[in-house]
C-alpha cells in the first residue's frame, strides 16, 4: 500500500491535480516510470498470490491495489502528461497525433483492465472466473508491458519544457 500512499501524497501535495494542468513538472517523468515499475510489481504480486493461494480473501485486496493504483496513475498521466503535450504538440501535427493516438489507445486499454478487476471484483463472479484468471492477467501484463514500453520510448521523450 506504500505505492498508493505515495501516489495519494502527491495529489495532497498538489503535484497531481484532478484536473488539466498545462505547466511543466520536472519530475513529472520520473514519477511516471515510477509508477509503471510499482504498477508491475502489484501484477507480479497478483501472479503470485495466485499460485500460492487464489481463495477470493486473498486476491481481492490485491485486486483492489492494482486497480487504485491503475486508477490514480491514468488521473496523473491526464491532468500533467496528456494535458500539457497536447497544448507543446499544436504546431507540430504528427507528435500532436500521436498524443492524440496514444490517449485513446489508454482509454481502451482502461476499459480492458476495468472489465478485468469488474469481472473479478465480487465474490461470485470471482468464483465463476477463477479458472481464467492467470489468464487474464497474462494477457493485462503483455498490454501494459507494450504500452509502458511505447509511452517511455516515444511519448515522454515529447515532455521538454517550453
Amino acid at each position: 500500500m506504500g505505492f498508493i500512499k505515495n501516489l495519494m501524497e502527491r495529489f495532497k501535495k498538489n503535484e497531481v491535480m484532478a484536473i488539466e494542468n498545462l505547466n511543466y513538472n520536472p519530475n513529472l517523468i520520473a514519477m511516471l516510470q515510477s509508477d509503471h515499475q510499482q504498477l508491475f510489481e502489484i501484477y507480479r504480486t497478483l501472479q503470485s498470490q495466485y499460485k500460492i493461494d487464489n481463495s477470493f480473501g486473498a486476491m481481492e485486496p490485491l485486486m483492489n491495489e492494482f486497480k487504485l493504483a491503475f486508477e490514480l496513475h491514468l488521473m496523473m498521466e491526464d491532468a500533467q502528461l496528456y494535458g500539457y503535450l497536447r497544448a507543446a504538440t499544436l504546431e507540430d501535427d504528427d507528435n500532436h497525433a500521436l498524443v492524440n493516438e496514444m490517449q485513446d489507445q489508454m482509454n481502451s486499454i482502461t476499459k480492458k483492465i476495468i472489465k478485468l478487476i469488474h469481472l473479478y471484483g465480487d465474490e461470485k463472479s470471482y468464483q465463476k472466473n477463477v479458472n481464467k484468471l492467470l489468464d487474464v492477467l497474462g494477457d493485462v501484463g503483455m498490454v501494459l508491458t507494450q504500452r509502458f514500453n511505447t509511452e517511455e520510448e516515444k511519448l515522454y521523450p515529447l515532455y521538454k519544457e517550453a
